[in-house]
């Protein structure tokens, strides 16, 4: 089955990829000409930041989460977002995204405020984030690079489709991802997912990534690989905001972040 656009709705290895007969042998000149092909237009005059909570309020299965949250985000960074089981972090990054809606306070994404957007605005920012939560997945009856090249073909008609395909082959190429372009997804290892997974979310050259618990259920030597992904993918526009949210101590020393901020009752504090 091949994918057509919609008017609705293995892993050789994650660390420096082996030169392959007819592939490019110069990885920092196809890097530069790569981080061109990626890059976004420049905002000129001042620019907001690309995340802001204030005063956050959150309840979930009766229990309080947030009280009086706030969080101020700008681009360029890897951000580390941790906490306990349990502790909302990840009821937080839903609340980026617009799945779980806050009780009380203010949430701009990309300036624009989550509680005055209905489900088509919602829609339409979420098209401009890559996202990679816990709970997500690869669609299984679509190939590996219509997989990575569905964000475009979905929410930007006007990108050609050999041009969202062409996209999503660089993505997969700059992930480290060896396996058939036209294969099933259904055989692939979990740490091959994750790693398709991180390329499709960069499809639409978003300013914003969030990702949960990202090395979840992986060995030590996937979760660096996946990890060293996310970098290599950071890599093509440095200029765009990582945050990740994580309980795992192992996964935050991986990550190595610009910032990190931990819940603790019910507020978000800068460690």
């Amino acid at each position: 089955m091949h994918l057509q656009r919609s008017r609705g709705v293995g892993v050789h290895n994650a660390y420096p990829p082996a030169d392959d007969e007819g592939r490019d042998h110069e990885p920092r000149a196809r890097l530069r000409r790569q981080r061109r092909r990626h890059a976004r237009p420049v905002l000129r005059g001042p620019v907001a930041a690309l995340i802001e909570i204030e005063g956050l309020r959150l309840r979930q299965d009766g229990r309080l989460l947030f009280d009086g949250a706030d969080l101020s985000l700008d681009g360029g960074g890897r951000v580390v977002i941790a906490g306990p089981a349990g502790s909302g972090k990840g009821a937080l990054a839903r609340v980026l995204i617009g799945l779980v809606r806050p009780e009380e306070g203010s949430v701009r994404v990309l300036g624009e405020d989550l509680q005055a957007l209905d489900d088509r605005g919602l829609s339409a920012l979420r098209s401009r984030l890559g996202v990679v939560l816990a709970d997500t997945a690869l669609i299984s009856n679509l190939k590996v690079i219509e997989n990575v090249a569905l964000p475009l073909l979905h929410h930007f008609p006007e990108v050609p489709a050999a041009e969202a395909l062409s996209r999503a082959r660089e993505l997969l190429d700059v992930a480290g991802y060896r396996g058939g372009l036209w294969d099933l997804p259904g055989p692939l290892s979990t740490f091959t997912r994750r790693v398709v997974m991180i390329a499709r979310a960069a499809a639409a050259r978003p300013p914003v990534y969030i990702f949960e618990r990202i090395t979840y259920g992986l060995f030590d030597r996937e979760a660096a690989g996946v990890v060293e992904v996310t970098r290599r993918i950071h890599g093509l526009d440095p200029s765009a905001l990582m945050v990740f949210f994580t309980g795992s101590p192992a996964e935050l020393k991986l990550i190595g972040p610009t910032r990190l901020i931990r819940v603790s009752g019910g507020r978000l504090e800068e460690a």
